[in-house]
């Protein structure tokens, strides 16, 4: 694992390494001002006042030394630590796109948020202080060993073991340490992913009266986590506590040794003094490595929470070389004998389906809820593949699996009705479908699915700022932002995913009408429930329990009175009650 975190650091080598050298640099001034300090004592006790002014002048001017080069460890830790963020958090980004939809509706999306959020924030201490401390630590901890060494051997060994068995404790208790920490994230994940439901559920929670309810999970869960995080900060206070009596042991051991040598006449004064503040300074490093320790160990359970995710294998595998047979030109899509089965259901969704998309035309998919119509749109857009052996989906003649995913979905524009609006402007959220486009662009494709108007309207137009979700706008209006976009985006092949179900019937028909000029010239798969919006439709196939029930022109098939005109029939029906 530390090797894992240790290779997130790589694109922070350099300032680390900076960061290093810097925190050596501050280890080296504690040794020279403790040894200009033992100057001015020997230079005072032989009354060379002089002598004993210079070196306290140049202790004073380490001050000032240290000081800069504290500042400058900080600032490349610092900049470390935020290269490591950035690399890593354009990482994860660009596998969980990826990793596609399907990924993320495995998981609790409060979760995945934590790991992208929290999980990389965790590695900043790790970066910044305990990394470079490891190596401050190691070097000058044997810095100091060797000085004192010079001046006296016997005490220079007294506090390496000692300070040996100061580090040695928090090694002692890592491992318990390690499972508190990931207790301790996981409560935090868990939490997270209850906060956000917490905070997007309010009107389903009202709805049905289970606020009340819900509140007291989330105080079970906020007290869990509490006490895990309790745990983990009683043990390791035990830790820091073993640490600062082992330094104040050997701190102590070491000036008694000199003494007993002074009293011995084996020392002089002097070096009693210089072992005071060199055994002292000694036990710095490793103190500063126990808190730094801490530190590290709160990123062991991000990194694992990274690399879960960084593992995580697609659903659909991007292996695809081959180029769209004729790119920009509304394609001809065929489905064959195509057979798919969500993970963990044992029936499949759609049972050997066979259709084909003529080139310009529009297909329309009715059918009962459940029937796999939904499924069908998901296959194409490759969100899953069929099942291995179990058919295959091709363009002018090319499977889709042939194809890389970039080059596909280029050629793919949906409308749905869930309508995905960015918290932004009119304009922004419009550009989605063409980051190069002007506004001349944005507003022709507007005014195309008849948005202008009510977009002009808005405080400040284009500009107007629609909240997260575009919860500012109505149902239609939204509907019509999201054909605007697919207008601009001007694929070849287009998906309609119950593009009128959540639209009233007042603004029914200004979507339509925008979705009638959306359809021209392009290749149209029509996902419908209101069986009016499929009237004009070229073709229609009926799905029953994942098969095709039967396909034709709708009049064709309304007058054959099977499936569709039962259907028909039904909706007709239900309309007059």
């Amino acid at each position: 694992m530390l090797i894992s975190l240790i290779h997130h650091a790589r694109p922070g080598r350099g300032p680390l390494l900076a960061s290093v050298a810097a925190g050596v640099g501050v280890s080296a001034c504690y040794v020279a001002q403790s040894l200009l300090l033992t100057l001015a004592v020997a230079r005072g006790l032989r009354e060379d006042l002089t002598g004993a002014v210079w070196a306290c002048c140049g202790a004073l001017a380490l001050v000032a030394v240290r000081a800069l080069l504290i500042w400058a460890r900080e600032v490349a830790a610092a900049r470390a630590a935020e290269r490591v963020k950035t690399d890593l958090r354009l990482r994860l980004y660009r596998h969980l796109l990826t990793l596609g939809p399907a990924h993320v509706t495995r998981q609790r999306t409060g979760a995945v948020l934590t790991t992208l959020q929290d999980s990389v924030e965790a590695l900043d201490r790790f970066v910044s202080i305990f990394l470079p401390q490891v190596l401050v630590s190691v070097l000058g901890g044997l810095g100091i060993v060797a000085v004192l060494a010079l001046i006296d051997p016997p005490v220079a060994l007294l506090v390496a073991v000692t300070a040996v068995l100061a580090a040695a404790v928090p090694r002692l208790l890592r491992h318990r340490m390690r499972q508190m920490l990931m207790d301790f994230m996981r409560g935090w994940r868990g939490l997270s992913a209850d906060y956000l439901d917490a905070v997007q559920g309010p009107p389903a929670l009202k709805a049905v009266g289970a606020d009340g309810h819900f509140g007291t999970r989330l105080s079970r869960s906020a007290w869990d986590f509490y006490r895990s995080s309790l745990r983990f900060t009683q043990i390791g206070t035990i830790s820091a506590g073993f640490v600062g009596f082992f330094a104040a042991l050997g701190t102590a051991a070491a000036v008694g040794l000199a003494a007993w040598q002074y009293a011995s006449g084996d020392l002089s004064v002097t070096a009693v003094f210089a072992v005071l503040l060199l055994s002292r300074e000694a036990f710095r490093p490793v103190t500063e490595l126990m808190a730094a320790f801490h530190a590290g160990q709160a990123a062991l359970p991000a990194d694992e929470a990274i690399r879960e995710l960084l593992a995580a294998k697609p659903v659909v595998p991007d292996t695809g070389t081959t180029p769209p047979a004729r790119t920009g030109a509304p394609p001809r899509v065929t489905f064959d004998d195509v057979t798919y089965t969500y993970p963990g259901q044992g029936q499949p969704a759609v049972d050997r389906v066979t259709i084909t998309l003529e080139a310009s035309t529009t297909t329309a998919v009715v059918g009962p809820s459940g029937a796999g119509k939904s499924t069908l749109a998901r296959l194409l857009l490759r969100f899953a593949d069929p099942d291995p052996g179990n058919g295959r989906i091709s363009a002018d003649g090319v499977d889709l699996r042939h194809m890389s995913l970039a080059d596909w979905h280029t050629r793919i524009a949906v409308v749905s009705q869930e309508v995905f609006l960015f918290h932004g402007t009119v304009h922004d959220n419009i550009a989605f479908g063409r980051a190069d486009a002007g506004p001349q662009d944005i507003e022709k494709a507007a005014r195309a699915a008849h948005a202008h108007d009510f977009i002009t309207a808005l405080p400040d137009g284009y500009d107007t700022v629609i909240g997260e979700r575009g919860l500012r706008l109505s149902g239609g209006q939204r509907q019509r932002l999201a054909i605007a976009r697919a207008l601009l985006a001007d694929a070849p092949l287009l998906i309609l995913d119950e593009a009128t179900s959540s639209v009233d019937i007042a603004a029914e028909r200004a979507v339509v009408d925008a979705l009638d000029r959306l359809r021209e010239g392009r290749t149209v798969l029509v996902i419908a429930h209101r069986l009016s919006t499929v009237a004009d439709a070229d073709h229609l196939v009926v799905l029953t329990d994942g098969r095709v029930a039967e396909a034709a022109p709708p009049d064709q098939l309304l007058a054959q009175g099977g499936a569709y005109a039962r259907l028909v029939a039904r909706q007709r029906e239900g309309a007059t009650r």
